[in-house]
């Protein structure tokens, strides 16, 4: 890179992001105003893993494991490449500093574009370099998607992989390509796999359009050893993430729901005019090696975007199922469009009269963007950005060479795209659990009422008015988690014992009071007022009260060994309750089954679960069904609130339930306090620490028993598993035992084996290369593999699956 040039790589990142802060001005994100960009995904779940990698860059807690979510869980999916940036904002202000966290992400984009360009098309003027690096930074996916933050992540180091490619297959170079298909993987096993995929059908047409037969070997050789050898040196985070993911809620979900053909088509905006350039240079004459090429980037963006129009095309292309977002590999035909427009100008372009039109094209935008914001009707501002591609493509036919027209236009589209697409979808309905508000609140608690971080002194949420997340945010062990990647087996436990799920969250709402001791709860955060007799009410703040639990138990309880021979999935909440009390060491029953209309005798609380929707009255008065977003519903079931409800504590009085509709069946059961107030006092006390990665306890036990540890069952911990959801730890001996785990993401270590070895035989196989002895048996063996696998996969991906999903098999 000669000096005189650096300018020109941070002239397209610098507009890009000049671009998007006047948005963020406009639009009045913080710190322009009091708007967060942090809709959907990013609010509910991208935002709070920044927390936890926080917490990693500071030495607080461990890269593979979350102490407080979920009862500790599997984080080995959160690495990312620009996380250097948590490193240097405050945790106070990660929400308020997620507008530059977006810039960062976007200038990257241009920079990585800009990169490539430079290298491929170096001949082309810096101005429309310089515009199609910005046209990928601030393209309809990134501008989209950047909520999800993985997504983009990869969408901003793919230009870099693409050079990298575009390296191997012309001159064999294979560093670039290697290292950046390493990241991309590392970065995020799901999009890198749908990155090999479109890596396998561009090569393919490229090698045939562009190789001799004698060249095909070294180049399909090439491409294999250093794609493989990608693949192998990402091992230590594929291996891990595979491993969760295949037993994961999210893996054993399969919903569809089809996408908007619009809103497919607002990913490739604003590409209106890097399209026309090469569909106009693949018909000109004469036939040429420049329209060649031309014709090739048509055939990889028709391959790339058919999508768009045929959905079990899409549907293939995301292993038979998305929800909601689709064309998640989108950044692949962008950046593709973006870096081969560069190839196509017009002969004869001349930009010297471009800078005077680009100032009109900021007025003519200004004037779009104000017609724009006077749309009232939903179905307008759905349609009327993709309308305006139409007009753009028009003038963009028109003054196809006025270059001064050209830049105007070419502007006015940049920066009417840019705020169309960034924040809130104007016709998108933003539900209350679809931003990072919660973030705020939970922090003003955490400090207000200075609860200080523990895993073993857990907390609940008991009305679920805070979002899943919570825990990693407010740095307390809870049960409640939504990363997706929660263990089936988890969830379904959680709900055998009374807890609320919905999609792949689980959530604090609904257990008891006995099992609330066992998963070591101490505490309760409740925008509604808790029964005395049970909680004791600590401070308030932001709008919640923090209660004191009045009957805990230790962090892990010693149970006799049928423990781990029960099944909490095979039996209703009341049985499970029933036998892990008495597993524990409680005597006699502790929750009895009663009828509607009952005498309470003792002192008992008393839950129920619905069996249909309904509302629940309870002597007379009816009962409240909290849930986020409306802590005073009364309708059974409430997304978030979804299992059993408390009725309260009654002490020798009648109690009658009744429902409306009357038919709507319950279960109500009974919870003896006195009986489980015995085993509080009573049971043996146990030390266990939970810290990091690391579990130790020491504990008195007879030969056989099992410390119930209220941990999430990960085989990374080493330890054997209650029903699939407790971690369950043998007594060697009777008298005091004393136990260590450390955990391991599973087959973590298997991963950095072949890391290893693959690093090794790569390096083997470099040298071997410069030397020129490859083996002819593999240059004339490759290319017959690459393109049988090509062929499978053409046919699997564009006919087989398109054909099973079309009709219905």
């Amino acid at each position: 890179m000669r000096k005189n040039n650096i300018g020109d790589y941070f002239a397209a990142p610098l507009t890009a992001g000049l671009i998007f802060l006047c948005v963020a001005l406009l639009k009045g994100f913080v710190p322009f105003g009091n708007v967060y960009p942090d809709y959907f995904d990013m609010g509910q779940s991208s935002l709070t893993l920044y927390y936890h990698i926080f917490d990693v860059l500071h030495a607080e807690k461990s890269m593979f494991l979350d102490v407080y979510s979920g009862l500790g869980q599997n984080m080995t999916i959160t690495f990312t490449p620009f996380m250097f940036f948590f490193y240097l904002i405050p945790r106070e202000f990660l929400r308020e500093s997620m507008t530059f966290y977006i810039l960062l992400r976007i200038m990257f984009c241009a920079f990585s574009m800009k990169f490539l360009q430079k290298e491929t098309s170096p001949s082309t003027p810096k101005f429309y370099t310089s515009a199609f690096s910005i046209i990928y930074a601030l393209s309809g996916y990134v501008l989209s998607y950047y909520v999800f933050d993985l997504w983009i992540d990869v969408a901003a180091l793919f230009p870099l992989l693409l050079l990298g490619l575009a390296r191997l297959l012309k001159s064999g170079k294979c560093r670039l390509y290697t290292a950046m298909l390493t990241i991309t993987l590392c970065t995020s096993y799901y999009l890198g796999a749908i990155t090999l995929l479109a890596i396998l059908i561009c090569s393919g047409v490229y090698i045939l359009m562009f190789t001799s037969a004698h060249e095909r070997g070294k180049i399909c050789l090439d491409l294999g050893v250093w794609t493989f050898g990608a693949i192998a040196l990402s091992a230590p985070c594929i291996l891990p993430h595979i491993a969760q993911v295949a037993t994961s809620m999210r893996f054993s979900m399969s919903v569809i729901r089809a996408a908007n053909i619009t809103d497919k088509l607002r990913l490739l905006m604003p590409c209106t005019l890097p399209l026309l350039f090469i569909v106009s240079a693949a018909f000109a004459k004469p036939n040429n090696v420049r329209q060649k090429t031309a014709r090739f980037s048509l055939i990889i963006i028709f391959a790339l975007c058919v999508q768009i129009f045929v959905e079990p095309i899409a549907l293939a292309w995301h292993g038979g199922s998305y929800i909601t977002s689709p064309l998640r590999y989108f950044f692949v035909p962008i950046a593709f469009i973006c870096a081969a427009a560069a190839h196509f100008l017009p002969n004869g372009t001349d930009c010297r009269r471009t800078a005077h039109g680009a100032v009109l094209g900021v007025v003519f935008s200004i004037a779009l963007i104000f017609c724009y914001s006077t749309l009232s009707s939903p179905a307008a501002t759905r349609f009327f950005p993709t309308a305006m591609c139409g007009v753009f493509l028009l003038l963009y036919v028109l003054f196809y060479r006025k270059n001064a027209l050209i830049a105007c236009v070419l502007t006015a589209e940049i920066c009417f795209c840019a705020y169309v697409l960034v924040g809130m979808p104007p016709y998108k309905g933003a539900t209350v659990e679809q931003n990072g508000s919660f973030i705020t609140v939970t922090q003003n608690i955490a400090d207000e009422l200075q609860m200080a971080p523990s895993a073993v002194k857990r907390v609940k949420n008991a009305d679920a008015t805070l979002n899943s997340n919570y825990p990693f945010v407010m740095r307390r062990g809870a049960l409640s988690n939504w990363t997706h990647l929660i263990n089936a087996n988890l969830q379904k436990n959680a709900k055998a014992l009374g807890y609320s799920a919905v999609y792949t969250r689980l959530l604090d709402s609904g257990g008891t009071v006995f099992t609330d001791a066992v998963l070591g709860v101490t505490e309760v955060l409740s925008s509604n007022e808790l029964p005395k007799a049970i909680y004791s009410a600590l401070e308030s703040s932001s709008g919640y009260t923090l209660y004191e639990c009045k009957y805990t138990l230790p962090f892990g309880v010693v149970s006799d060994g049928e423990i781990l021979r029960y099944d909490f999935t095979a039996q209703d909440w009341i049985e499970n309750n029933n036998a892990l009390f008495n597993c524990i060491g409680g005597v006699g029953t502790l929750i009895s089954s009663i009828e509607k209309n009952s005498y309470i005798e003792g002192n008992c609380a008393v839950y129920i679960k619905p069996h249909g929707r309904c509302t629940v009255f309870v002597n007379g008065e009816p009962l409240c069904v909290p849930t986020m977003g409306n802590a005073d519903n009364i309708t059974y079931p409430a997304t978030f609130n979804n299992e059993l409800l408390l009725c309260g504590v009654f002490e020798n009085e009648p109690l009658s339930i009744t429902t409306h509709p009357s038919t709507v069946p319950l279960t109500i059961g009974a919870l003896n306090l006195s009986a489980l107030d015995r085993l509080c006092s009573d049971i043996s006390r146990t030390d266990v620490s939970f810290d990091k990665r690391n579990i130790e306890a020491s504990f008195f036990a007879e030969a056989d028993d099992v410390l119930l540890v209220p941990v999430a069952y990960d085989s990374g911990w080493g330890a054997q598993s209650i029903s699939g959801f407790f971690l369950g730890i043998t007594a060697e001996s009777s008298g005091e035992n004393h136990i260590k785990l450390t955990y391991t993401p599973p087959l973590f270590i298997i991963g950095l084996i072949i890391f290893a070895i693959a690093a090794a035989l790569m390096i083997f196989w470099h040298f071997l290369l410069r030397k020129k002895n490859t083996p002819h048996f593999l240059l004339f063996l490759t290319p017959k593999l690459f393109f049988a696998l090509w062929a499978v996969a053409a046919a699997v991906f564009y006919i087989i699956y398109p054909l099973q999903i079309a009709f219905g098999g």
